[in-house]
């Protein structure tokens, strides 16, 4: 017995998004299968006759519901699907999707519906959840299932108004009974509904095979509808309408019912099913469902066909597959099997397939009886192209297309396929013997990779395996395998090793295969560590040139079978290309190491070695060219220290040595008979070439030189005159440059005089004085100077006077009054006589200055460039005026003030009128006592900064002299 079972779509993902979902086919059953349906309401009361708020039961659902499943011990729990719905929306988050069933199991949907209906005032929304919970009822069996943790109370009071507001669940059995006829049952599920303004739904049920209406029966999973409302409400079916009086009536067949239980109080919900023998046609493929309402809301949520099938169902299976070693013949034992409800005719075509192609092609030869079975058999030679790992695959009525071609229940047990591997074991190619060179030990002992001849005797073959073993009795056994394959070390030189390829398939079928381990001696010179060689150069870059023929000579040792060549990488050495490096070589760094290789020519075996080429360089000194000696006597004798020229040249080099020669060819020679003295007496009168030669004690790197031995005067010079320093501030500390006497010491360009202290710091050439240098005897100070000559350092020393010199100390501008005169001639200027300024000027000189001690000069600007040759009678340049004084001692030393010229304007002023007074005392007297201030605001017109005064004469008035007294007579 078989079942067939069709998914159409499976929405485990999410859902959530989806408005609405069309019912269409979820699952399909094919056998002695039927279903029944169990289910409960939140709703208290039918939605439609409590919207009244003043009713209790108006807008209050129960958060969980229960009901009692009952099915006889004859019927067994095939599978069993939720569904919970109510008002809400998924996409808002409203919607309740997780449950709990029988107090303890929480559940979560597997697949969500949504479905929403504009009333033209608002938008509602409704969801559906589905759970397969066929493991909990086939575990659970009968009792009393309940929803629970189902909770809308916060959703329905916006579905309330328009009664609307509904939950409710139900749980779908699909059961096997064997006492039932062969039946289809189909599950169509999603949600789809109706209202006022959407009032027909017309559902197309495909899928359908009716081959026996009797006992067929359609049913079905609703919401929302209401006994209370029926108008126009039908449930067509293929054009005729449904009803089941008095439960479902035809004009409301939606009406809160279970026809499972014949309750009438399932409200808000159906769950209901009606006998449709008489609406369907035996050869029916489809069924149509339309749902009408003039009012009510409905939503289909699921319906569920049963329609009797009677045919026959040809099954195939593959019994046993014989595979011989090394063949590509197979025979196939295989079963034809009528697992249907009616006899398979013969005749029934069976196709075998080899990795997707057929290889045979027969039909049955008799009729098989319902639950009867046909033994075959195949002996078929597989072609070539077939390989050695396919999929066997036996086909029953099926056509290319793969359409049954006899009508059938089901055509999911029409294939059968068997992974096939055949038995081979070959040698595709043969084994190659492996010859390898020995390492420098030559032990013949050596580590071998032995993977190339296994891969090499596998070839393509796909069901075998190589085992390695070293004796022709281990491979027969297969016993002892050489486990480390790419690194196997030889036991004797040579060595046969014996390959196994075995099929792993069947462990008997086997070949075996042997090939031999050789061991060449290599080339094992004695190499030098190091090639070292001094540097042809004193520029110190550790580069020269090396004679790679003295070190492969080292090498060859006499022996005429190696080929040596040098490279400055191992890779390149391990290959032997021909980046080798040329005889004369000149290193890259220092040191540097440089790989040998050395390839025995007869047996081609190589051995890598290195050495390092080091490069020592050349000592290194100062070239000093000539040695100067001082001679007193002048006759061109002296006596060198060379032990000086030493401290000069190599300086405290410990590992240096360094001899003297009287010439270049003793030095280069070494040679002891001619070397020089450190304590010298020169042969040659002012001037003689001396050899020396310096040499690295540790490398033996030797470089000769020469050097002049030269003899000197002491240098010539003239006294210099004073240096004077005018001191301004009179304290006898001067700033000097005592740069300034060096030309009046010497004008020898080849001569260094530098100041010192003291006699001895200027014989010692230490402690040199600074410039600018103050003196630190106040006024006079004697300094001593030494005289090198920068060729010889043959010196003289002198001594010089510095001199601080006082002075003038003119008083300063700020403090020296102004020059002033009346502008009598009203143009801007008047004559001054400067010199009344010297008194005031020269009145810081202590003891008080004699005119004579000083030359006072004028000038009219600040650069002194334009001076006042007549002071005396000087015009001023507009009425204020600045003039700048030079004020030189009798001992040249300057000093500089300055003082201000102020051209007054003279006072505006009225004439009066005449002061008159009557004669009243002592009339006829003609005296009388005048108040001269009377006239001043008259005369100063009103200016009180004018002073006014009053004068009997032209000159006392001129001279202001004699004023007269107010008042007046």
């Amino acid at each position: 017995m078989t079942k067939k079972l069709l998914f159409i779509f499976l929405c485990i993902f999410c859902c959530f998004l989806i408005k609405a979902q069309n019912i269409t086919l979820y699952q399909q059953f094919n056998g002695q299968y039927d279903y029944t349906a169990i289910g409960a309401t939140l709703n208290p009361a039918e939605n439609n006759l409590t919207n009244d708020p003043n009713d209790p039961n108006f807008c209050t659902i129960n958060t969980s519901a229960s009901a009692a499943l009952n099915i006889p011990a004859t019927q067994t729990v095939e599978a069993a699907y939720l569904y919970w719905a109510g008002s809400g929306s998924i996409n808002t988050g409203t919607a309740d999707l997780n449950v709990t069933l029988n107090g303890n199991i929480n559940l979560g949907p597997d697949r969500t519906f949504s479905h929403t209906i504009n009333t033209g005032v608002t938008t509602l929304d409704f969801f559906s959840a589905f759970k397969d919970i066929t493991s909990i009822v086939q575990t659970t069996g009968n009792g009393t299932y309940t929803i629970s943790d189902f909770d809308l109370t916060n959703v329905i009071s916006t579905y309330c108004g328009n009664a609307t507001n509904f939950g409710g669940w139900s749980i779908i059995v699909i059961y096997e009974d064997l006492s039932l006829p062969y039946n289809q049952v189909n599950i169509y599920d999603g949600l789809q509904g109706v209202s006022t303004t959407s009032p027909n739904l017309l559902l197309n049920l495909n899928n359908i095979n009716v081959i026996n209406n009797l006992g067929a029966k359609v049913g079905f999973l609703a919401w929302e509808g209401d006994a209370s409302l029926a108008v126009t409400e039908t449930l067509e079916i293929n054009g005729f309408t449904a009803s089941n009086p008095p439960l479902n009536p035809a004009n409301n067949n939606f009406n809160g019912t279970n026809s499972f239980t014949n309750s009438t109080t399932l409200y808000n919900m159906d769950l209901d099913y009606y006998d449709i023998q008489n609406f369907v046609n035996i050869g029916d493929t489809n069924m149509t469902i339309e749902v009408s309402t003039g009012q009510d809301t409905i939503l289909m949520n699921n319906l569920i066909t049963v329609i009797n099938s009677q045919l026959p169902d040809p099954s195939i299976t593959i019994d046993n597959v014989t595979l011989t070693c090394n063949s590509r013949n197979i025979i196939i034992d295989y079963t034809l099997h009528n697992v249907g409800t009616e006899t398979l005719p013969a005749g029934v075509q069976i196709e075998i397939n080899a990795g997707g192609q057929s290889i045979h092609t027969t039909t049955s030869t008799a009729p098989i009886p319902i639950g009867g079975s046909d033994t075959f058999q195949a002996n078929i030679t597989l072609q070539t192209n077939i390989p050695d790992n396919f999929i066997l695959e036996l086909i029953t009525n099926l056509d290319a297309n793969g359409v049954s071609i006899i009508d059938e229940i089901t055509d999911t047990n029409n294939i059968d396929t068997q992974q096939i591997s055949l038995p081979v074991a070959l040698i595709e190619n043969p084994a190659q013997d492996i010859a390898i060179c020995d390492d420098v030990s030559n032990d013949g002992v050596e580590l071998f990779n032995l993977t190339s001849n296994i891969t090499a005797v596998l070839g393509s073959q796909q069901n075998a395996t190589v085992t390695v073993h070293t004796s022709q009795l281990d491979a027969d056994a297969n016993a002892n395998q050489v486990l480390n394959l790419t690194n196997y070390q030889n036991i004797t030189n040579p060595q046969t090793i014996y390959l196994r390829v075995t099929s792993s398939v069947d462990a008997t079928c086997y070949v075996t295969e042997s090939f031999d381990l050789t061991i060449l001696a290599s080339p094992n010179p004695i190499v030098p560590n190091i090639y070292e060689i001094c540097n042809d150069s004193t520029d110190q870059d550790s580069e020269t040139v090396f004679d790679l023929n003295i070190l492969r000579q080292t090498i060859l040792n006499g022996n005429t079978n190696w080929d040596v060549t040098f490279y400055d990488n191992n890779t390149d050495a391990s290959s032997g290309n021909t980046n080798n490096l040329p005889i004369n070589y000149t290193n890259s760094q220092n040191p540097q190491t440089i790989f040998i290789r050395v390839e025995d020519t007869t047996t081609n075996c190589v051995n890598i070695f290195t050495t390092d080429l080091i490069v020592n360089e050349l000592p290194v000194y100062n070239d000093i060219e000539d040695i100067y000696q001082c001679d007193s006597n002048n006759d061109g004798f002296v006596t060198f220290d060379l032990n000086e020229a030493t401290a000069q040249i190599i300086g405290a080099t410990s590992n240096y040595s360094i001899v003297y020669y009287s010439s270049q060819i003793s030095a280069e020679t070494e040679d002891q008979n001619n070397d020089l003295p450190y304590i010298y007496d020169n042969t040659t009168a002012f001037a003689e070439q001396i050899w020396y030669r310096i040499e690295d004690i540790n490398t033996g790197c030797y470089i000769v030189d020469s050097l002049n031995l030269l003899v000197g005067g002491n240098p010539n010079f003239n006294i210099p005159p004073p240096l004077v320093y005018c001191d301004e501030d009179n304290d006898g500390i001067g700033v000097f440059i005592l740069s300034d006497l060096n030309q009046s010491i010497s004008t020898d360009p080849n001569i260094i005089i530098t100041y010192h202290h003291t006699q001895a710091n200027a014989e010692n050439d230490a402690i040199p004085l600074t410039s600018p240098f103050a003196n630190t005897v106040h006024y006079h100070q004697t300094i001593y100077v030494r005289v090198e000559d920068a060729t010889s350092e043959c010196y003289s020393t002198l001594e010089a006077t510095l001199v601080v010199e006082d002075s003038p100390q003119p008083v300063r501008a700020q403090f020296l009054d102004p020059l002033e005169a009346c502008d009598w001639n009203t143009n801007g200027s008047e004559v001054f006589d400067l010199t009344q300024m010297e008194p005031a000027i020269l009145a810081n000189d202590v003891p008080p200055a004699v005119a004579t001690d000083f030359d006072v000069r004028y000038y009219e600007d600040a650069g002194y460039t334009q001076e006042i040759t007549v002071p005396t009678a000087y015009i001023s340049n507009g009425m204020n005026q600045t003039i700048y004084v030079v004020v030189e001692g009798l001992n040249g030393c300057t000093g500089e003030t300055s003082f201000e010229l102020i051209v007054h304007p003279l006072p505006p002023f009225v004439h009066p009128q005449p002061l008159e007074l009557c004669d009243v005392n002592n009339p006829g007297d003609e005296t009388e006592d005048f108040t001269l201030e009377d006239a001043s605001f008259e005369i100063s017109g009103g200016d009180n900064s004018l002073e006014v005064t009053y004068y009997a004469t032209q000159a006392d008035a001129d001279a202001g002299t004699n004023p007269l007294t107010s008042p007046y007579t």
